[in-house]
């Protein structure tokens, strides 16, 4: 249906999607035993669009979003631009794992 909030149903799916975030970070927040648990959410897109492509070399085509919550994440703002690569590498740091060979990213 395209890349465009004018388009209903790419709206729908949005909102649909939030919500079910909404409810994951509810329940983990909540969980009886959350206090003795370690948890990490991160929450990204595959890649953006324009209208109805979104293969282009444009800058709206190849930034991410990104969201991370967790006992882990420093709370602040991303710097940009947020790449694809750079998932990876932040996944493996946050898991103590150091492996040079995974990714041409970096750590966020």
């Amino acid at each position: 249906t395209g890349f465009t909030p004018q388009t209903p149903a790419y709206r729908d799916a949005i909102e649909k999607t939030d919500a079910r975030i909404g409810r994951l970070l509810t329940a983990l927040s909540q969980r009886p035993t959350r206090t003795s648990e370690h948890w990490t959410v991160i929450i990204t897109t595959d890649h953006g669009g324009t209208r109805f492509g979104h293969g282009a070399r444009i800058k709206a085509c190849r930034q991410i979003f990104v969201f991370a919550m967790g006992d882990d994440v420093i709370p602040g703002e991303l710097r940009c631009p947020v790449n694809q690569a750079d998932i990876t590498p932040t996944i493996l740091d946050l898991l103590g794992i150091k492996d040079d060979r995974v990714s041409d990213g970096v750590v966020l």
